[in-house]
């Protein structure tokens, strides 16, 4: 009779010879194909690998979990204790299997990566508003003692183009002050935990009085300032002041930018339990993959005309804003651009709200 075991036997064993895989198991490493051919061993793994002889297993089938560029980044692998038929589907299904393995642990590792990026970005940033901080605190003094010293200078009689530089320089000098103390004040807005007071503020009167005040600036700029009341009384809880600092900085930013001749608008919708409080110019628009950067105090929008946006004015809004469990945010229109900030309404029964 044929012998068809070991006909069987030197068959599997030609596949062996001809595999072109290899992994270390206590044995000096085969040859690696990164083409995604497996590790087939369909026999004798005993044999081959050291640290396997006291395992029982006969059969080993492998496949290597490769990178975006080729290297290897882990490995799947099922050993069996019975040779295995080169005809069956096994290394077919295997490598299904490290297909999509190998799609996960991309993954992870391209997660990992991004979280750590993020982790150093975090720590950059910190380390930025931390040295820039300390330079505003620490210049504060001797600004305030050069605007003095200069503004003692500027009463003495002296000729005019001294005068007018010694103006200059003070007006250089204030402007720093005025930056140091602004960078002061959203660290201090950034780093205070939440607004937890539940003072009423009523939303018509916050948008009356900033409306009023920026009215005086616009004026100045050909631009009036148009503001829309709700038709019933609503109210938010928190600090007013704040609250108001932060309607008067997106007030003077829209009147900022407003052409002249045009009207700055100013309204509030009531939703789901929330107010917000719109405000509208006619302005350019803001690029829109630039949008999320305008409340960065350190970045500097260009605008479809070319003017710059910046300043510590939106970040402070911003950091106002978050401290009262608000959003604010900022959207392109067909002829203008919307600033709006969303509050919750101060917390009373449903009842005594709508009857307000």
């Amino acid at each position: 009779l044929p012998d068809h075991a070991g006909a069987r036997d030197r068959r599997l064993e030609r596949r062996q010879a001809q595999s072109h895989m290899g992994v270390r198991f206590g044995r000096e490493p085969l040859p690696i194909d990164l083409f995604r051919q497996a590790n087939l061993y369909p026999l004798r793994c005993r044999a081959l690998f050291a640290k396997k002889r006291g395992a029982g297993y006969e059969s080993y089938n492998g496949v290597p979990l490769l990178d975006e560029a080729g290297e290897v980044i882990g490995h799947i692998a099922v050993y069996s204790s019975k040779p295995r038929d080169p005809q069956d589907y096994s290394e077919a299904f295997l490598r299904l299997c490290a297909f999509r393995a190998e799609a996960e642990l991309r993954r992870l590792l391209v997660e990992d990566a991004l979280k750590d990026e993020v982790t150093r970005l975090k720590d950059q940033a910190s380390q930025r508003d931390e040295a820039i901080l300390t330079v505003a605190h620490d210049l504060r003094a001797p600004l305030a003692a050069v605007d003095f010293y200069l503004y003692g200078v500027a009463l003495e009689k002296l000729p005019r183009p001294i005068v007018n530089a010694v103006e200059s320089a003070r007006g250089g000098v204030r402007e720093l002050l005025k930056m140091s103390n602004e960078y002061l004040e959203v660290y201090r807005h950034t780093a205070a935990d939440p607004i937890t007071e539940d003072t009423a503020v009523d939303v018509n009167a916050l948008m009356r009085v900033a409306a009023k005040e920026a009215a005086l600036l616009a004026a100045s700029g050909e631009v009036t300032v148009r503001f829309t009341p709700l038709d019933e009384g609503y109210s938010i809880a928190g600090d007013e002041k704040q609250l108001r600092r932060a309607m008067a900085n997106l007030l003077s930013n829209a009147c900022k930018f407003a052409p002249v001749g045009s009207e700055v608008e100013i309204w509030a919708e009531i939703a789901a339990h929330k107010v917000t409080i719109n405000v509208f110019d006619a302005g350019p628009p803001i690029p829109d993959d630039e949008i999320a950067l305008l409340f960065d105090g350190f970045l500097k929008i260009a605008q479809a005309d070319g003017e710059k946006i910046g300043g510590l004015g939106l970040p402070i809004a911003k950091a106002i804003v978050d401290r009262h469990h608000g959003e604010i945010g900022v959207v392109n229109l067909e002829k203008g651009v919307k600033f709006h900030i969303t509050l919750p309404l101060r917390q009373t029964s449903d009842q005594e709200q709508l009857a307000r």
